[in-house]
Order: structure tokens, then sequence, then C-alpha cells
């Protein structure tokens, strides 16, 4: 009766041994899992930002292939000399209204 009580202890602590074992495993897979997924969330984020990038630079360089386009232009050139870096011809005037309309 000694030996079964024995091997009945020893049976027991395998099987608690081998449900520790499992549970571990299962909780690692879990967590490796929860890990991976906010990692890949967080690429698709990445992603879209610099997709958004990507779109807004795009935008950008068409704009400056159309001037560049139109950069032999005398009219455009004028326009840029004039509207932007405030030149004018030596005869020509400006008038600038302040009255807010």
């Amino acid at each position: 009766m000694a030996r079964r009580n024995k091997k009945g202890k020893e049976k027991k602590k395998k099987s608690l041994l081998t449900k520790l074992v499992v549970v571990g495993l299962v909780s690692y897979v879990v967590v490796a899992l929860v890990a991976q997924q906010m990692e890949l969330t967080n690429k698709r984020n990445e992603l879209v930002q610099l997709q958004q990038k990507i779109s807004e630079q795009t935008d950008a360089n068409k704009d400056l292939e159309r001037i560049l386009s139109l950069g032999d232009d005398q009219q455009y050139i004028e326009s840029i000399a004039r509207d932007q870096l405030g030149y004018a011809y030596s005869d020509e005037r400006f008038y600038v209204d302040d009255s807010g309309n």
C-alpha cells in the first residue's frame, strides 16, 4: 500500500509539473502574440504616415515641375519678381491700398 501512495504522489507531481509547463507555454505564446499585434499596429500607423508624406511630397514635386516648366516664360519671371521679391521696372510705380478692402 505504501508503494501505491508513493506512485500516486509521483503521478500527481508529474501531472502538476506538466500542467505548470503547459500553462507557462500558453502564457508565453499569448504574451508573444499580443506583443506582435501591438508592433503590427504601430507599423501600420507608421505606414499610413509615410504614405501621407509621400503623397504630400509628390504634390510638391508636381508643383515644382510645373514651375520649372514655366521658368522660361518671361511673364512668369516678372510676376515672381514683382509679387515675391518686390522688384519693379525703373519707370513703374506701385500703389498700395491700405484701406483694407
